[in-house]
């Protein structure tokens, strides 16, 4: 989904802002991306080398529209925070990392909004796609 040069700008600040809130190990970087070959939404990888060095490398799916790609955002963002090798994907600590993440940027908050206005109903999106961790 082709989003418009404000919400380009949006999605921007809003990366931005979960760096300086909630700054994981090593940097972030993230992408909008085709997935759907992928049968992914979104997929969060621990990188080393090169010329950034070691980093977190987010993907999210290009297709899906700003409240979506900001929930699985914030579902991979949780993971590059809990990143252990060896240790389950959703542990409980990812999930109270989640929920910390999803209270303090989309509860009680200009996000809140935006989500709910720019958010299809649950019914619409896509069931059979997951989001991977690679490492």
């Amino acid at each position: 989904m082709k989003w418009s040069r404000k919400g380009a700008c949006k999605w921007r600040r809003w990366i931005q802002v979960l760096r300086e809130t909630h700054p994981a190990p090593h940097p972030v970087m993230v992408r909008r991306v085709p997935l759907k070959g992928m049968d992914l939404l979104g997929q969060c990888a621990l990188r080393a080398g090169g010329k950034r060095g070691k980093h977190f490398f987010i993907e999210v799916d290009s297709s899906l529209d700003r409240a979506q790609a900001w929930a699985i955002l914030l579902h991979e963002w949780a993971h590059a925070l809990n990143w252990t090798e060896g240790e389950p994907d959703h542990s409980a600590q990812w999930g109270k990392t989640l929920a910390e993440l999803w209270r303090e940027h989309v509860s009680d908050s200009d996000y809140e909004a935006e989500l709910w206005a720019l958010s299809p109903q649950p019914a619409s999106w896509p069931s059979r796609r997951k989001h991977s961790h690679g490492g």
